[in-house]
């Protein structure tokens, strides 16, 4: 009788153990970002940049496990509209929407309109791109107001990789001007020593958050509920503000 009990209690704990696993691996979260946007997201077998740390930070934080892999951006958006992973870094606009959740904002970004050196032309709003070839990151949104202007003006945009093949681009005088984050642009620029060959226009194209995003279907609002509550205490505490000061010393330029 206490052989047939003790084989009933390890069938229990087999079960049991069985269980946690399976818990364990559901309470995981993967995250997709832009394997090619520096200094926000970047890498491939090892993803960097700011948002990587900030969901990393706060993940932990929530004592949750995450895994954050990088791909090409147009890959981690297919990943994330089919609710395999979260996509981190993501812009809001009306079409996402109706696709994801959305986190509170990890950061603000603000959109400039770059040109190179001595080829600068008065831009105040969207409609004065018009005429011009216009350098962008291949499947981006940079917002409702400018996704709406490239349908509705009369600029051509030649699609790139990256930024930085943007900005190559511009200085070999293949397209008139470039819109690009300008943090993201401001390193280049140091990096690549391009401030004497290009400027900055003065007037922002968009200002846009950057957010982490599920898929409606994976029903996560919960958990984005936890993620805001933990990201609004690093706010409180100062760890955001030092996650941020690190990676983006003196600001855009």
């Amino acid at each position: 009788m206490r052989r047939i009990i003790a084989a009933g209690m390890l069938v229990l704990f087999v079960i049991a153990g069985a269980a946690m696993r399976v818990a364990g691996a559901d309470d995981k979260v993967v995250v997709v970002v832009d394997q090619n946007y520096p200094p926000y997201m970047y890498g491939t077998a090892q993803p960097k940049g700011l948002y990587t740390e900030l969901i990393e930070a706060v993940f932990t934080r929530m004592g949750t496990e995450v895994e954050i892999k990088a791909l090409p951006w147009e890959e981690a958006l297919k990943e994330g509209e089919k609710g395999k992973a979260a996509v981190g870094g993501i812009y809001k606009n009306s079409a996402r929407l109706k696709v994801y959740d959305y986190s509170a904002p990890l950061f603000d970004g603000r959109l400039a309109v770059y040109v190179k050196k001595g080829r600068a032309f008065p831009f105040i709003r969207l409609s004065d791109l018009q005429g011009k070839v216009i350098g962008l990151n291949r499947g981006w949104s940079y917002g409702d107001a400018f996704d709406a202007a490239r349908k509705k003006y009369h600029f051509k945009v030649e699609e790139a990789e990256s930024n930085v093949q943007n900005f190559r681009q511009l200085v070999a005088g293949k397209i008139d001007c470039l819109v690009a984050d300008e943090v993201a642009a401001s390193q280049i620029m140091h990096k690549y020593n391009l401030r004497g060959q290009v400027v900055r226009l003065d007037k922002p194209a968009a200002v846009n958050e950057a957010y982490l995003a599920f898929a409606k279907r994976l029903k996560k609002k919960d958990l984005l509920e936890r993620f805001n509550k933990v990201l609004t205490k690093m706010k409180q505490d100062g760890s955001y503000r030092k996650l941020v000061r690190d990676f983006i010393a003196g600001g855009p330029e």
